[in-house]
């Protein structure tokens, strides 16, 4: 069984940011009390064709190492519209190959393209990106995030972006909101926030 995933953006074949993906592997191994285990990255991009330009290259693991490998030209999704959902028993702390909980809400998009997750009031995340609300001068990402990304880390420790609590009574105060993860740069995926359905609109 192999019960986490990680996702791995390649550039022509190259491994992208991967000292921050080998930390992370190695923080979800630690958590659930496995032994340490370095990333096989020659052995498991062997199994598949790696395609010229920018990839998705994903793979599974878990306790007794690391299990199915895909790789997949990528291509930015077209998110123009968000809406609201709200769940406050939903949890996704580490990247987890089951994705049910955030499938289900994802389900609930009705005519808009993506769903914007928020918990207790508090706004976390989309469905599979992390978010950045820019406010004319900053871009601020919420403190309640679901999942903790590789990118997010990334764009906090060099000041791209700031960190604080986004309530769901905020979002009408920002001009617009970046999606993004370990495939998408920040400003890469803009939606405005007049285009965030929610209930108090």
């Amino acid at each position: 069984m192999f019960p986490f995933i990680e996702t791995v953006r390649l550039i022509d074949g190259v491994v992208q940011h991967r000292s921050c993906h080998e930390a992370r592997v190695a923080r979800t191994r630690w958590l659930s009390g496995w032994q340490e285990a370095a990333v096989p990255w020659e052995e498991l991009m062997a199994q598949v064709e790696i395609p010229n330009g920018t990839a998705k290259f994903h793979f599974e693991y878990g306790e007794n190492g690391f299990g199915r490998v895909d790789c997949r030209p990528y291509r930015v999704r077209d998110i123009r519209s968000l809406r609201v959902v709200a769940d406050d028993d939903i949890a996704y702390p580490l990247k987890r190959a089951d994705r049910s909980q955030l499938d289900r809400l994802a389900a609930q998009r009705g005519n808009c393209d993506e769903v914007l997750i928020v918990r207790k009031g508090c706004v976390t995340d989309t469905s599979y990106t992390n978010v950045a609300f820019f406010d004319g001068s900053r871009w601020i990402t919420p403190d309640t995030p679901l999942l903790s990304g590789t990118m997010r880390g990334r764009l906090l420790a060099d000041g791209s972006i700031v960190e604080r609590e986004v309530r769901l009574e905020d979002i009408s105060s920002f001009r617009s909101v970046s999606l993004f993860n370990a495939m998408m740069d920040l400003g890469q995926l803009i939606v405005p926030v007049e285009q965030i359905m929610t209930a108090l609109r």
